[in-house]
């Protein structure tokens, strides 16, 4: 099999598997590292299909402070001149490292700095029912939908939004509501924007 061979270094970013839950609990953890270590080298990852790093996960390395265009998925053998491969600062079921606290920390200042403003609700509930998968594995949402939307409750599907309205409202938003699904983990940038 024919190896490809850049002369360059290259950071190491993991898995990135095209689902939000294991983007920030398998592909995030190694970004601490480019939190003081950033510079102008290429980060690699690997990913099942081949998938490329776009919409909501691009906008969060892009608001991260990272330039997708340095981002390369590894298709093939690649042989670099060195790679980087930071820790992982979360590894399940282990406890997390301070480290991956400090991502949050670091993305948390800089969401701060987007004076980011939609439209405010002080109650969502996060739906399920516009998403193809749960559409084929999941039954009854839409009364329950229903029911919060009857007590006020502005019915949200995160995936019909960009990452930046998720964390506006995830940031200004009073009450929330969901079934399962791994929107709750967005929670970790709840408390940046101050309802003023």
């Amino acid at each position: 099999m024919k190896v490809s061979k850049i002369n360059e270094t290259a950071v190491y970013l993991g898995l990135f598997i095209k689902q939000w839950g294991h983007f920030l609990v398998d592909f995030v953890p190694r970004l601490w590292h480019l939190i003081n270590n950033d510079s102008d080298l290429k980060l690699v990852y690997i990913s099942i299909g081949n998938q490329e790093i776009d919409g909501v996960y691009a906008e969060f390395l892009n608001v991260f402070g990272i330039d997708t265009k340095r981002v390369i998925c590894i298709k093939s053998p690649t042989e670099f001149t060195n790679i980087i491969i930071p820790q992982t600062s979360y590894e399940r079921p282990y406890p997390y490292y301070a480290e991956y606290k400090s991502i949050f920390d670091y993305m948390n200042s800089k969401i701060e700095k987007l004076n980011l403003s939609y439209q405010r609700y002080e109650k969502i509930y996060w739906t399920r029912t516009k998403l193809k998968k749960a559409r084929k594995t999941e039954t009854g949402e839409k009364v329950i939908e229903e029911l919060f939307e009857a007590n006020g409750y502005k019915v949200l599907s995160p995936e019909k939004l960009s990452l930046k309205e998720q964390l506006f409202y995830f940031s200004t938003c009073k009450k929330m509501a969901g079934i399962s699904g791994t929107i709750p983990l967005t929670s970790c940038f709840q408390t940046v924007i101050q309802n003023s």
